[in-house]
């Protein structure tokens, strides 16, 4: 049987990648970057917090042993990060954002920190 979680983090991969390319936050629509929250953009803290769990998915998908094999989790992570903002300077419809980009890096870079501090005893049973 294949495992559950490797399902859920391509549900995960797809939901990314569907917000980076669907033409969100319009004119008729509330503007996220006039909402603020301890004085940061709502925008670049939900970029962040859509990236915490890309760390806690693939390992619970993949399972990275060894500290290389980690290292490429988050490298994937952040090449991840980078591809969903990257792909909107192409889209007429979206804008690239360089704050946008640095809260996706930083999300995958906050998901890899409490990774380090959860005890893997409440990891989800495969």
């Amino acid at each position: 049987m294949k495992k559950p979680w490797v399902r859920y983090f391509l549900l995960y991969l797809l939901f990314l990648i569907l917000m980076a390319v669907l033409p969100l936050n319009g004119s008729t629509s509330a503007h996220l970057n006039d909402i603020y929250v301890v004085n940061l953009r709502l925008d670049y803290l939900l970029h962040s917090v859509l990236f915490i769990p890309w760390v806690f998915m693939y390992t619970w998908s993949f399972r990275p042993a060894g500290v290389t094999e980690q290292l490429l989790m988050i490298s994937a992570g952040l090449l991840m990060a980078f591809s969903t903002e990257g792909v909107q300077y192409f889209l007429t419809y979206r804008s690239y954002n360089i704050n946008d980009l640095l809260s996706n890096f930083l999300g995958v870079l906050l998901g890899a920190i409490a990774l380090f501090f959860i005890p893997s005893s409440i990891s989800p049973k495969q």
